[in-house]
C-alpha cells in the first residue's frame, strides 16, 4: 500500500521499496522553509523498516529554487536513512532548465542524481540502484 501526504510545494507517494515520487505544484517556489517542510513530511511518510532512501522529483511545474533550498536538498539533511539516489523528471522547458541548472551546481558526491524526462525510466533506474546497494550492504528486506 502507498502512503501519500500533500505540502505547500508538493505531492507526495511513497512507491513500495522506499522509493518516493515527489510532484511539486504548479507555480511552486521553493525556498528553504518548504524544502525542509518537504523533508519533513517524506521522512514522516517512509517506511524506517528500510533504512534507504530514493527519490523520484518531477520539476516540470516548478517556478523557482533557491540556493539555499537546492544546498538543503543535496545535503541530505533531515533524512533518517541512507540516500542512495535522486531522479529529477521533467518535460517541461522551464523544469528541464531547472534540472540542468541544478545537476551542474550540485555536488555529486553526496549521492547520484540524474536528470529523465520520463517516471518509468527514473523509477527504474532508482530501484536497480536500490536493489543494488541493499545488496552491497547485506541487507535481505526485498525491493519491490
Amino acid at each position: 500500500m502507498n502512503r501519500s501526504g500533500i505540502t505547500d510545494i508538493a505531492e507526495i507517494i511513497i512507491l513500495p521499496g522506499n522509493i518516493s515520487h515527489v510532484t511539486l505544484l504548479k507555480g511552486a517556489e521553493v525556498d528553504l522553509n518548504s524544502a525542509k517542510r518537504l523533508v519533513q513530511t517524506l521522512e514522516s511518510l517512509s517506511d524506517h523498516n528500510i533504512p534507504y532512501r530514493a527519490g523520484m522529483f518531477d520539476i516540470s511545474n516548478v517556478t523557482y529554487i533557491n540556493q539555499d533550498a537546492r544546498d538543503f536538498l543535496n545535503s541530505g539533511e533531515g533524512v533518517n536513512g541512507k540516500i542512495v539516489a535522486s531522479a529529477l523528471i521533467s518535460t517541461s522547458f522551464l523544469g528541464k532548465t531547472i534540472g540542468n541548472l541544478f545537476l551542474s551546481m550540485s555536488d555529486s558526491t553526496t549521492h547520484p542524481t540524474k536528470y529523465f524526462d520520463s517516471p518509468i525510466r527514473a523509477e527504474h533506474w532508482l530501484r536497480t540502484l536500490m536493489r543494488e546497494t541493499m545488496e552491497e550492504d547485506g541487507f535481505r528486506r526485498k525491493v519491490a
